[in-house]
């Protein structure tokens, strides 16, 4: 999956290979989770509002991977091998 996780305007490349890593624009691979959310699906969008993208995924629960490095919790509930979507619902 892809998403501007650091506001530049440039898409990271974000796979889960043993955890949860991300393909920086400065050419590098950042761990983001040491979790792997296999295949059960990842998505991105700007959950905050603030510019830029949240990595999403559904391990243990739904969780939000947010751009001050931190994860939280979403929901308790996964969505499972049902994949994960984002979208602007309310035209905000």
């Amino acid at each position: 999956v892809t998403g501007d996780l650091d506001g530049n305007g440039k898409d990271e490349l974000i796979g889960d290979w043993n955890g949860t890593w991300a393909y920086m624009n400065d050419n590098t691979w950042k761990r983001i989770s040491s979790a792997s959310p296999g295949s059960c699906g990842m998505a991105t969008g700007d959950l905050d509002g603030n510019g830029k993208d949240e990595l999403i995924g559904d391990w243990d629960g739904t969780w939000g991977y947010y751009n001050d490095s931190t994860w939280k919790e979403i929901t308790r509930y996964s969505p499972s091998t049902n994949g994960i979507l984002c979208g602007d619902l309310d035209g905000n």
